[in-house]
C-alpha cells in the first residue's frame, strides 16, 4: 500500500512528464510540413552556401538570416534570399578551439558566443557578447 506521500511523488512525476512531454515539439511526418498559411511545403535539405569552414554553431534570426560559429573562430552572418546566391560576411572572431563556437542571437542585435576554451585544466568555457560596432567580442 503506498503511502500519500509516496502517491503525491507519483503523480507530480506523472505531471511532470506530461508537462515535458507537451513541450516537446511535434515531429512531421512524410517530409512534408505545413505553413502558416496552411499551404504544404517540401522540407528537402538544400545547401546554402559552401563558403564556410567547419560550420557548427548556428543561431537562426529570420527565415532569410542567419549567424554561424566557425571552427576557426570565425562569427559570421549568411544571407539567403530566393534566387539569389547567400552572401557571408564576417562579423567578428574569436579564439578558436578545437570545436566551433556555439552562438545565439539576443535582443538588441547582441550575438552570444560560446567557446570550448577556458582556462587550462578547469574544463571550462569561456561566453562572450558581441553587439555590431565593437570592435571585438567582449568576455
Amino acid at each position: 500500500m503506498l503511502t500519500s506521500r509516496a502517491r503525491a511523488l507519483a503523480a507530480l512525476a506523472g505531471t511532470s512528464a506530461l508537462a515535458f512531454a507537451g513541450a516537446l515539439p511535434a515531429q512531421a511526418g512524410a517530409g512534408v510540413t505545413a505553413s502558416h498559411e496552411g499551404a504544404a511545403q517540401s522540407s528537402r535539405i538544400t545547401t546554402v552556401t559552401s563558403d564556410l569552414h567547419g560550420p557548427r554553431g548556428l543561431a537562426i534570426i529570420n527565415k532569410r538570416t542567419s549567424i554561424v560559429g566557425q571552427d576557426d573562430g570565425t562569427i559570421s552572418r549568411v544571407v539567403k534570399h530566393p534566387g539569389m546566391p547567400a552572401s557571408v560576411t564576417t562579423l567578428t572572431h574569436v579564439p578558436a578551439s578545437f570545436i566551433a563556437p556555439a552562438v545565439a542571437a539576443g535582443r538588441h542585435h547582441t550575438v552570444w558566443i560560446l567557446t570550448a576554451g577556458g582556462a587550462p585544466g578547469t574544463g571550462a568555457a569561456t561566453l562572450y557578447k558581441w553587439r555590431p560596432g565593437w570592435p571585438a567580442p567582449k568576455v
